[in-house]
């Protein structure tokens, strides 16, 4: 499948991430990048950064663009996070690199960064093969 039209399947408005401003933006050998422009209207907890969940939806949702990218369908199972600091305006730009691929699993090292580069979250995210490719 050409790339565009990988990227066209996560990025459609009925999906859950792209509907909560997260785009990806790349697609290729097993890793992806997205990005999600802080919206405080959407994005911010009560103390006025970027909520937590936003962090985990950016990181799941670029995990499973990486883990599908050679047409299998794969579901994320298990992640570990660490929040390392907070956004409060800006672009959080997300990629997820390809750490270990068996038959049945797959395994991503996803950063997610702010506009100046600095680290604020990070996390390992597992995933199965649900299917094969038909």
């Amino acid at each position: 499948m050409l790339p565009e039209r990988y990227l066209e399947r996560f990025n459609y408005e009925g999906n859950f991430p792209y509907r909560n401003g997260c785009v990806a933006v790349f697609a290729g050998d097993d890793c992806a990048r997205s990005e999600l422009v802080i919206d405080p209207g959407r994005h911010y907890n009560s103390v006025g950064v970027v909520h937590g969940a936003v962090y985990l939806m950016i990181a799941d949702s670029v995990a499973a663009v990486a883990a599908n990218t050679d047409g299998e369908i794969r579901l994320s199972t298990v992640g570990s996070y660490e929040m390392l600091g907070s956004a409060r305006e800006g672009t959080l730009h997300a990629e997820a690199t390809l750490m270990r691929k068996t038959n049945r699993l797959i395994y991503h090292r996803v950063e997610i960064r702010d506009d100046a580069g600095a680290l604020v979250f990070h996390a390992t995210v597992q995933s199965f093969r649900a299917a094969k490719k038909g």
